[in-house]
């Protein structure tokens, strides 16, 4: 192997053998341990055990965005209704929903409350949902006052919650006035309330 050029540029094979060495110092070396594609499968497999596990369903599906005619987005539907809300689940759905967006989230009848819901919004879970369905939950206001990435949000069910007109109204103001809300999604979502009291 030759050492340095005179004018101080290192040959294009130390370069390389440097560069590997710096992957491996930094925990990237490429020749141990599951790849990234496996790793997404690992997480995929988790998610839908615990999916499951709750008594849900999750299905990556192409769906027909609402309110964008002719636009269609590779996503998640994902049924929680009647599920037993945990942490560890959150933290799944938080993990697939970096690979794909979750476009449907059905947490009717459930468990979940007010931090668990602000947990999946903060943590992007909700950017790319369209159909948001919190029938029979606990959510109050408080936590839909917290939910600041609601940017393709089209339809939200609140019957029987306790969820003020509003704190419906100030989510659509948000969401209509974030700069990451494309412009199909600006009116805010469609709301239902059957049986309200």
């Amino acid at each position: 192997m030759e050492p340095c050029r005179s004018n101080g540029e290192p040959r294009i094979v130390l370069r390389a053998v440097c560069f590997a060495c710096l992957l491996q110092l930094s925990g990237c070396d490429s020749f141990s341990g599951p790849t990234g594609h496996q790793q997404m499968e690992q997480q995929k497999e988790r998610f839908l055990e615990l999916v499951t596990s709750a008594g849900g369903s999750a299905e990556l599906t192409i769906f027909a965005m609402p309110g964008m005619r002719g636009v269609q987005q590779q996503g998640w539907e994902v049924s929680l209704s009647e599920a037993e809300i945990s942490d560890e689940l959150i933290e799944a759905i938080t993990e697939i929903a970096d690979q794909n967006l979750v476009l449907s989230l059905d947490v009717s009848n459930s468990n979940i409350g007010d931090e668990q819901l602000v947990q999946l919004d903060e943590k992007m879970v909700l950017r790319g949902t369209a159909i948001l369905n919190l029938k029979n939950t606990a959510i109050t206001d408080a936590g839909v006052d917290q939910l600041d990435h609601t940017h393709a949000l089209t339809e939200l069910n609140l019957t029987g919650t306790k969820i003020s007109d509003e704190a419906v109204e100030r989510l659509r103001k948000r969401q209509a006035s974030s700069k990451d809300t494309p412009i199909p999604f600006r009116r805010g979502p469609k709301v239902t309330r059957e049986n309200k009291d």
